[in-house]
């Protein structure tokens, strides 16, 4: 995979001159570990994923989106699972088809606190899992 990075350093995180940007913190299941844990941590659809023929699921799995923090401070709130793999709607929809996989992968639940100072901001992410 290519990124090209801005040249404010930061892909996404770039706002116009009077503006800030929403935060948005989508996570993702790749699975088991495999013997390119670095790979497999850094790239969005690596080798181990079925999608690319590999045995593992990988999918999101939960999200949390955070509004415009003009100042410094912090925030949190919960993470949900990723709205596409929601159970109520999956597998009754005509335009959402998922598999029963998909949605056991989802998370339980989570909070995300996002701080920022100055320009910089850091994600402290807790999460409860499920056991697949």
């Amino acid at each position: 995979e290519f990124w090209v990075v801005p040249f404010c350093g930061s892909i996404g995180y770039c706002p116009a001159d009077g503006e800030e940007t929403e935060i948005h913190i989508v996570l993702r299941d790749h699975g088991p570990p495999t013997e390119d844990l670095i790979q497999q941590l850094t790239t969005f659809t690596d080798p181990s994923c079925g999608q690319r023929g590999g045995p593992n699921l990988c999918v999101d799995n939960g999200v949390s989106a955070f509004a415009p923090i003009a100042m410094d401070g912090s925030v949190t709130q919960g993470v949900t699972i990723f709205p596409f793999f929601n159970p109520a709607t999956c597998f009754d929809s005509n335009f959402v088809v998922c598999t029963q996989e998909q949605v056991d992968a989802q998370i339980e639940s989570g909070t995300a606190t996002l701080a920022r100072t100055g320009d910089a901001l850091q994600a402290i992410v807790t999460l409860v899992v499920p056991e697949l």
